[in-house]
């Protein structure tokens, strides 16, 4: 059964840590191998300490300028996502993830449905994602919600380095 949790970085830290290492970690290691780019913002810091520097961000990802969720499944953390507030009608999807474990059975569907709820609660008209084309799952997942290809958008969380190599997307909410 799943059952998402707002994540209150109080009670949930070690947790999103967790997650984000995994996640970026993941990442990072498909953007070495497909595009022959690092990535981390110094070559001394561990995917595990980036992790546990970015996490704080979550902190920002409260209602009314976003929302931030675990994902569980049987009383597993299966996965993560995110919605913060980029301007007043726009929002952006973000950080989201499902552990390999957890994959092909429809979470990555539920969570998106559960943001995509939220921006519209938020009053969002736009959300805007970003997303890699290795993530295949992902892009299907995004594609069959009515998200559609767009050029980058502006406040995008994303590292210049990786901006080329990246797809940016978004749907138009109907109120």
């Amino acid at each position: 059964m799943s059952k998402f949790v707002i994540i209150d970085l109080e009670y949930h830290r070690s947790t999103l840590v967790d997650l984000n290492e995994e996640f970026f970690t993941w990442v990072y290691t498909e953007i070495r191998t497909n595009y022959n780019i690092e990535v981390l913002p110094t070559d001394d810091i561990s995917y595990r300490e980036f992790a546990n520097i970015i996490v704080d961000e979550f902190a920002f990802f409260t209602p009314p300028e976003g929302i931030s969720y675990l994902l569980y499944e049987d009383d597993e953390v299966a996965g993560m996502g995110a919605l913060r507030n980029m301007n007043k009608n726009i929002g952006e999807i973000t950080r989201m993830y499902i552990r390999p474990k957890h994959r092909e059975k429809g979470l990555g569907k539920k969570l998106l449905q559960q943001l995509l709820k939220k921006g519209e609660e938020f009053g969002f008209s736009t959300i805007y994602l970003n997303t890699a084309p290795f993530m295949k799952s992902a892009r299907r997942i995004y594609q069959s919600f009515g998200f559609i290809e767009r050029d980058e958008y502006p406040g995008s969380e994303l590292p210049d380095v990786m901006k080329p190599f990246w797809l940016f997307m978004e749907k138009e909410i109907i109120q």
